[in-house]
């Protein structure tokens, strides 16, 4: 039974080897011609979060949705925050209805503490010498506004676009739950870091 378990763990092993490196190939192309980006909300407006209500409620919606998908257990604020937010190097996008937060996802710039997925996986080898890094991270939408992509697109646009032409990031990285993998990959031609999946002690230990 022993050698039987060791071969098909060989065989598993190979296997899972094997599609990812077709997934590019095919399953990724027919994931993109399947996507269909829906047209902006005309009342939807993605900004960078300039005031304390803002911070406040992007970070409270970033709590609420991480304690709901079992990322991080309820903190007494209410909020999640970490060190990294209160950097100059940190900036976070929200998302607004009427004056109401209902998305948002912030980018940080290497600076001298690192990034946050420093500590569980080693980027290095992706980046240039003299390139600007930076990790996004604290993405979420809100209940009753996901699964269509009105807010979650936007969002990511405003990212990429912000990160690009006014911070001149050259190299952005992310950890996420393998489930997502292939969204990012497919849709952002994000490379993987690495093929083994770990705990990420940023996330109450989700798999990365």
């Amino acid at each position: 039974m022993a050698a039987a378990a060791l071969k098909r763990s060989k065989h598993s092993a190979w296997w899972r080897a094997y599609l990812r490196e077709l997934r590019p190939k095919v399953a990724h192309p027919l994931y993109r011609s399947m996507m269909r980006i829906p047209k902006e909300l005309p009342q939807l407006t993605v900004k960078v979060a300039s005031t304390q209500t803002e911070l406040e409620q992007a970070y409270k919606l970033l709590h609420d949705a991480y304690v709901e998908l079992g990322y991080m257990k309820p903190h007494p604020s209410g909020m999640r925050v970490s060190v990294f937010n209160l950097l100059p190097h940190t900036t976070t996008l929200v998302a607004l209805i009427a004056g109401k937060v209902i998305g948002t996802v912030s980018i940080i710039r290497a600076n001298e503490l690192g990034l946050p997925s420093d500590i569980f996986f080693d980027a290095k080898g992706f980046h240039k010498t003299g390139s600007q890094t930076a990790e996004v991270t604290g993405l979420a939408v809100a209940k009753g506004y996901r699964g269509h992509g009105k807010i979650l697109f936007p969002l990511l646009k405003a990212l990429y676009e912000y990160s690009v032409r006014n911070l001149k990031v050259d190299v952005i990285q992310m950890a996420c739950v393998p489930r997502h993998e292939d969204f990012y990959r497919a849709l952002f031609y994000f490379d993987p870091i690495q093929d083994k999946a770990m705990p990420n002690p940023l996330a109450n230990g989700a798999l990365t």
